[in-house]
């Protein structure tokens, strides 16, 4: 019996002891650690349908001095310092006083160029080019914007401050983008003013550049020839500086002399010039167009001009409309006659 009390009593103690021998031999069990991310994570949005496009949308720029400059068009010789006027906003051939006969070679010749039902490819009529002289004042430019707006043309104005350049090349560039810019403007007049500055006779004293810019002219001349509906139209002063490969036939093949206005274009500038403005029952045209005499179609304007400025400040002090008197327009004629034998 003894014995039986001890064995469960050894029995008890050894099962008391086996928690303590399995701690000691295994180390306790760590608790589970979840993953580290690795990139943040953040909220999940709910899923929106969107049209699917081939391009993203666009992003808006940063306003800054850089966008700025990269936002502006870049210059084409479309954009380049030429002047250009509309034919609604030209003269007519109304509007020029006299020269009627050169105005209706202007209207017959250039119409037949111009026109589209193929009456010069008939006759074979291939001509381009009018080239207008004379003394300065008498009216070329002004025949040369009242010809393009007659015609309904676009009027392209050339003059030398557009054309020469401190640069070398530059000139030479500019005559041909002179060119390209009126062909696409037609149905257009390019017209070339001082053009003895451009064009005179080269020799062996002419510097490089300047021969190089009567041979872009040259070229350009005989490139845009046939252009349709381009005319091209030069004016000068001084005709016999002109060099003659420029002006030759095939070039330039009409030259029109405009000289002094004579009597009868004398009355038709003034009338041009006073037929809008408040004038006296004691006008008399023919009396001031019989003493212009000698006077160019400009200082006839002039005369005018003067004569109506005076008038519209004596006007503007009396607060009321005054005629322009005859003795006003005498005296202004009659100064500008002294001025122009001295």
């Amino acid at each position: 019996m003894p014995y039986l009390i001890g064995a469960v009593v050894v029995a008890l103690l050894a099962l008391a002891a086996v928690p303590v021998l399995a701690s000691r031999r295994r180390p306790p069990r760590a608790a589970p650690v979840a993953p580290i991310p690795t990139t943040p994570t953040t909220p999940t949005a709910p899923a929106v349908a969107t049209a699917v496009t081939s391009d993203p949308p666009p992003v808006p720029p940063v306003a800054n001095a850089a966008n700025v400059e990269n936002a502006t068009p870049k210059r084409t010789p479309d954009d380049a310092d030429f002047e250009i006027t509309k034919p609604e906003e030209l003269e007519r051939f109304a509007d020029v006083g006299g020269m009627d006969a050169t105005k209706e070679e202007l209207r017959d010749t250039l119409a037949i160029v111009l026109d589209k039902t193929g009456i010069a490819a008939a006759y074979d009529i291939e001509w381009n080019g009018v080239l207008i002289y004379g003394p300065p004042g008498v009216g070329k430019t002004l025949l040369a914007r009242a010809t393009a707006g007659e015609l309904g043309l676009h009027f392209v104005y050339v003059s030398t401050a557009d054309i020469v350049s401190k640069w070398i090349g530059e000139a030479p560039r500019k005559i041909d983008t002179a060119f390209a810019f009126a062909a696409r403007h037609t149905p257009c007049l390019l017209f070339f003013d001082e053009f003895d500055s451009l064009a005179s006779e080269r020799g062996d004293s002419h510097h490089l550049e300047y021969r190089r810019l009567t041979n872009q002219l040259l070229e350009s001349l005989e490139k845009y020839r046939e252009t349709s509906g381009l005319i091209v139209m030069a004016a000068t002063n001084a005709y016999d500086s002109l060099d003659p490969a420029v002006i030759r036939p095939g070039r330039f093949d009409r030259h029109i002399r405009v000289d002094l206005p004579d009597l009868a274009a004398r009355r038709a500038i003034l009338w041009v010039h006073l037929r809008h403005r408040p004038v006296g029952d004691d006008l008399n045209v023919e009396e001031l167009a019989q003493l212009s005499e000698g006077l160019t179609g400009a200082a006839i304007e002039s005369v005018v001009e003067q004569a109506a400025i005076e008038t519209a400040a004596r006007a503007t002090q009396q607060h009321h409309i005054l005629p322009i008197p005859q003795a006003r327009l005498l005296a202004k004629l009659d100064a500008a006659v002294s001025d122009d034998r001295s």
